[in-house]
């Protein structure tokens, strides 16, 4: 038996949920050989990971020329 380095102790966790969120979970983790647990534990921690991060926009810098007819303001992307 092969024992895995990075185990850390699972503790019990409990919440509720609608049942078809339910039956869609199960879905989801049967097409995947996967158990329910391991599907909510991966879901936790990529939400944690997606959001928790800052978002990084590029800066926009517009310039415009004014009430110069045959000008346009130009976008400059940085």
């Amino acid at each position: 038996m092969t024992v895995v380095s990075s185990y850390q102790r699972l503790v019990n966790v409990s919440f509720k949920i609608e049942v078809d969120l339910l039956r869609e979970l199960d879905e989801y983790a049967r097409r995947r050989n996967m158990d329910r647990s391991e599907v909510i534990r991966r879901a936790i921690a990529w939400y944690l990971k997606a959001f928790s991060r800052p978002s990084v926009t590029p800066k926009i810098t517009v310039y415009d020329a004014g009430n110069i007819s045959n000008s346009t303001s130009r976008i400059r992307f940085r």
